[in-house]
């Protein structure tokens, strides 16, 4: 079970979890998902989506796609690896900073399946057959997190995102080992 409250640098992070709207959920091919949104009083709130797909790999595709087709303009995006996390020696993510209607948003996302982390949605892909063809149980995750850009920059987003991630991971896991 992924906490509701958290605390990062001495804020308390309340957490409250949400829906996705019928047309993500169309699109997704999916009703297996974890959406929380965590807010604080004196930081950004941060967005956590945690999407499985148990039985089609089609169910998870990058951010991007929906995050353009919403009418977001991808101003940035790299390739990254945090340190720090526990339980892994590197964990691989891609970011992104997408702007909508003149906000900016940071993402930071990966992909998960069984033990490989990848910000690389091929590698995934290729993953998720080689696993349906030894006949086991196929499924994986994305695993995004996203806060607005605002008054810190875009290294206070990072920041705060990364923590929570480092944080937040050992909780993920367990949650998805049980799935």
């Amino acid at each position: 079970m992924v906490p509701r409250a958290i605390a990062l640098d001495g804020n308390r992070y309340e957490g409250t979890d949400s829906t996705l709207d019928e047309n993500t959920l169309l699109v997704l091919q999916t009703r297996t998902y974890f959406l929380r949104r965590y807010a604080c009083q004196s930081g950004p709130s941060v967005e956590m989506l945690v999407v499985f797909c148990e039985k089609n790999r089609r169910n998870v595709h990058p951010p991007e796609v929906c995050l353009q087709a919403g009418g977001g303009r991808i101003e940035s995006e790299r390739r990254l690896t945090l340190d720090d996390v526990p339980g892994h020696q590197d964990f691989d993510a891609r970011e992104l900073v997408v702007s909508t209607n003149g906000k900016e948003q940071y993402y930071f996302y990966t992909y998960q399946c069984d033990n490989l982390y990848t910000p690389d949605y091929l590698r995934f892909q290729i993953g998720m057959i080689q696993k349906g063809l030894l006949h086991r149980k196929v499924g994986g995750t994305l695993i995004r997190v996203s806060t607005e850009v605002g008054p810190g920059g875009l290294e206070e987003s990072r920041r705060v995102v990364h923590t929570m991630m480092r944080e937040l991971m050992p909780d993920i896991e367990r949650a998805l080992s049980s799935k």
